[in-house]
């Protein structure tokens, strides 16, 4: 059996699928692709690979990444930074904006052009990944630009985790209209020779039938997994028990770090996508220089990911990894530092850096969550501090015309002040005219 290489194992026939819409949109044919799937399954990777054919043949590529708590219309802030263009969301991203009901459709299409005479001197490919995590705003903005960029040299590529939006939930029914302009490529586990064949690239040995029929068996396939449960035989090659799951594999990757090693991750998990070492040299007490070693070990495990450019910092190799650490955290430890990551981040917005309110919101939401696990004192401050900042986020995302997302704030701010009794008769009716305004815009009467 030859080693392959491990990103395209099995995903040959979605890959020339994804290259065949590259050449159909160099020939202004252009679209909406979309890659689903659970956890792992190789949407990001594939859609990189589909990136590289597109960069071959000439395109320009830009990456925009979803994140819980991000601002509204943050995959298109990314992608069109990345690109240079300005389709007017950038200025717009602030509170006090007051806009009429077209104004959004009015949003859309500034964006839209922007990108299409952006496409017109260069073929274009625009990856959306991870829109599970979306605000309901930046789906519909793709769905409307697809439709728009099928006579374009222009090609939309979007990921997301279809098992894990609701039914219920506003996004759902944005991703819905989506799926509806989009060619859909579902990607499911591989098959058991195609298992073997991705663990002999990642051992360099070819695996024993029943390891490799074990691996299979208790991976589903699962690309990442596969992956991970690979790295551990290499680095035990006398190991014979195969990890029960995604988690048992990664913690036992991350059991070959050092502890202060994995104490920065675990800091960092909670901090958010991005690895910032301003932000975890303050949440850890350690210098700046102590951090990037830090850093350099996890990326020499193949944890992290070092930074490519401002665009793209330091960043867990993958989201399964920021997701096991911040799960293996007890309450209380989890509850401290999201307080934390909240005061770091106001030291860096103090300084100048660009820190938006739904973030600051989201850490101290998730610390007054933790119910007990903080001072009465610190637990008040919290609370009031996810208030103010939620209602910042909801004026912010109104400004933007993310009304669904305005909406959501909104409804956080008054059931927080509600619980925490830090709501008056004025602030009470201030917040619930602005969730009338979000609802009354976004449609839903």
């Amino acid at each position: 059996m030859t080693p392959t290489p491990a990103r395209l194992v099995g995903r040959e026939q979605p890959l020339a699928e994804l290259q065949a819409l590259v050449e159909a949109a160099l020939a202004s044919r252009g679209g909406l692709v979309t890659l689903t799937g659970e956890a792992g399954i190789g949407k990001t990777t594939l859609a990189a690979a589909a990136a590289d054919h597109a960069e071959a043949r000439g395109a320009a590529v830009a990456w925009g990444t979803c994140w819980e708590a991000a601002p509204p219309f943050w995959p298109w802030l990314e992608a069109l930074a990345a690109l240079g263009v300005d389709g007017g969301l950038g200025d717009a991203g602030r509170p006090g904006r007051p806009a009429p009901p077209a104004a959004r459709f009015e949003r859309f299409h500034a964006v839209s052009s922007a990108l299409l005479e952006s496409a017109g001197s260069r073929p274009l490919v625009v990856v959306l990944d991870d829109l599970h995590w979306a605000d309901p705003a930046s789906v519909e903005l793709a769905a409307f630009h697809a439709r728009r960029a099928r006579r374009s040299r222009q090609l939309l590529v979007a990921t997301y985790r279809d098992v894990e939006v609701p039914a219920g939930d506003p996004l759902a029914a944005s991703l819905a209209r989506l799926e509806a302009e989009a060619t859909t490529l579902p990607l499911s586990g591989l098959d058991a020779p195609q298992v073997g064949l991705l663990l002999a690239g990642v051992t360099g040995a070819d695996p024993d039938p029943e390891l490799g029929a074990g691996v299979h068996r208790r991976t589903g396939g699962n690309p990442f997994l596969v992956q991970q449960v690979g790295r551990l035989l290499a680095a035990h090659p006398e190991a014979t028990a195969v990890p029960h799951g995604v988690r048992d594999a990664i913690r036992r990757r991350l059991a070959a770090l050092g502890d202060p090693c994995v104490r920065l991750l675990e800091a960092g998990a909670v901090a958010g996508p991005d690895l910032r070492p301003a932000v975890l040299a303050r949440m850890s007490g350690r210098p700046a220089g102590v951090v990037l070693d830090l850093l350099g070990e996890a990326a020499a495990a193949r944890v992290v990911l070092g930074p490519a450019g401002e665009l793209r910092p330091w960043r867990f190799a993958h989201d399964l990894f920021r997701e096991v650490l911040y799960d293996q955290l007890d309450p209380p430890a989890r509850a401290r530092l999201h307080l934390e990551a909240a005061a770091a981040l106001e030291a860096l917005r103090d300084r100048g850096a660009d820190v938006r309110p739904a973030e600051l919101a989201g850490h101290y939401l998730r610390a007054v969550d933790q119910a007990g696990q903080v001072p009465p004192e610190e637990a008040a401050e919290a609370a009031a501090s996810a208030v103010g900042h939620s209602e910042l986020a909801a004026q912010e995302a109104a400004a933007l015309l993310a009304d669904e997302d305005a909406a959501r704030h909104y409804r956080r701010a008054l059931r927080l002040a509600e619980e925490a009794g830090q709501l008056g008769p004025a602030g009470r009716a201030r917040l619930l005219a602005g969730l009338g305004e979000a609802l009354r815009r976004s449609g839903d009467t």
